[in-house]
């Protein structure tokens, strides 16, 4: 069983003294997934001698919903509450996104004051995630 295939928690515990293949003073740690200072989903596996990496496996997938195939048989009115799905932080850059691609295909026309508003609703959601990152950035400095 690789270390890949380990679960993240509970299951069986492995005796190390018979597991093959384990090097001596190296020590393998589970980051994640769920570790405070990853902001997201990630998990490391990583294999140390002392302060030394030795090696570092990534594991990622933990937030896939399959957008894709949930937003296949939707109108695209009602597709947009799923792409917003996709950044929680930036969720209406991702709606924009797929609002102006859709409507570049229909080929529709957005009033001036519905541009306006999406503008103003873009910059106030920029503004939030840079407030979320500086946060974020301050409770990793403690």
């Amino acid at each position: 069983m690789s270390a890949l295939d380990q679960p993240v928690a509970g299951g069986n515990r492995l005796d190390f003294a018979e597991t093959p293949g384990l090097e001596e003073d190296l020590l393998t740690i589970n980051f994640g997934p769920h570790h405070p200072a990853t902001h997201g989903v990630l998990r490391l596996l990583v294999q140390l001698e002392g302060e030394i990496i030795h090696d570092l496996k990534p594991v990622i997938g933990y937030v896939h919903t399959g957008i894709e195939k949930t937003a296949e048989d939707k109108n695209y009115w009602k597709a947009i509450p799923v792409i917003e799905r996709m950044d929680y932080l930036a969720y209406f850059f991702n709606a924009m996104a797929f609002c102006g691609a859709t409507e570049t295909l229909l080929d529709l026309e957005v009033p001036k004051r519905g541009q306006y508003l999406r503008v103003i609703h873009l910059e106030l959601n920029r503004i939030m995630s840079h407030l979320v990152w500086l946060g974020t950035s301050a409770l990793d400095l403690g």
